[in-house]
């Protein structure tokens, strides 16, 4: 009889964990090419083993449902999960008495073809619509916003990317902006201009792209070089963003971002 010891069952986990990884990197940089596709080696593992304990910590341990978990990542930003843009993900990440983990990866998987379907538009017309106007208005002088950016910047978003802002709803837009103001205080930024940029930027990653390792260009361009000043630092992150775009266009239009 075949004996399978403790240190050989765990040895084996790792090995199938290890190729698991593997084929993971493979296929995201193929499912996000503007995103994942772009990192290098180590910043693409480093996405991959983030997305696998993230995962395991709501009990999705099955192929599929992690898989599912990785892409979310790649296509809403690493801390979807929490994203006020995204409650229903978190909702149905945390009902683990609603049902098994297949269950929860299948009703993850209806809403997120629902949300791309409403906000990517067909062939992400939307998106690269969207995409058009951000890269413009990174080019071009800014005009201030008046009264209190709290009022004026969800129908300025919403001007940007009209189809997400309908979708996402007065509420969720309203608290994504409420996070963007703080976190812009934190980094003490003072210009309507930086701070619009990094709500602009949360709509676009992620309301964790500030720390997201799948876009580690807007931390450095909040905080490299000794460039403290919000003026220095909005320049920094319009010449990001229009460099990202410049590269993202193309191939998001061609990335039909398929769940398998």
């Amino acid at each position: 009889m075949l004996t399978i010891h403790k240190a050989q069952m765990h040895a084996l986990r790792a090995a199938l964990r290890d190729a698991f990884v593997e084929q993971m990197i493979v296929h995201l940089a193929r499912f996000s090419r503007p995103s994942f596709g772009a990192l290098e080696e180590d910043q693409r593992r480093k996405v991959v083993h983030l997305g696998l304990g993230r995962a395991d910590s709501y009990g999705l341990t099955f192929e599929g449902p992690v898989r599912l978990y990785l892409e979310l990542m790649t296509l809403l930003g690493s801390d979807f999960d929490t994203d006020p843009q995204y409650p229903w993900a978190g909702e149905i990440l945390n009902a683990r008495d609603s049902g098994p983990q297949m269950q929860r990866a299948t009703l993850l998987y209806q809403k997120t073809l629902e949300y791309r379907t409403a906000v990517f538009g067909p062939g992400d017309v939307h998106t690269l619509d969207a995409f058009g106007g951000i890269q413009a208005l990174a080019r071009q002088a800014f005009a201030p916003l008046a009264g209190d950016l709290e009022t004026t910047l969800p129908p300025w978003i919403a001007s940007i990317h009209p189809q997400k802002a309908a979708f996402l709803g007065s509420g969720a837009l309203a608290a994504l902006v409420r996070e963007g103001l703080d976190k812009a205080r934190v980094l003490a930024s003072s210009t309507d201009r930086e701070v619009a940029f990094i709500v602009v930027f949360m709509l676009m990653f992620g309301h964790g792209c500030i720390d997201d390792p799948l876009h580690p260009w807007i931390g450095r361009a909040l905080s490299n070089d000794g460039i403290t000043e919000s003026i220095g630092r909005a320049k920094r992150l319009e010449q990001g963003l229009s460099a990202w775009l410049d590269q993202a266009r193309v191939p998001f239009a061609e990335t039909k971002h398929t769940f398998r």
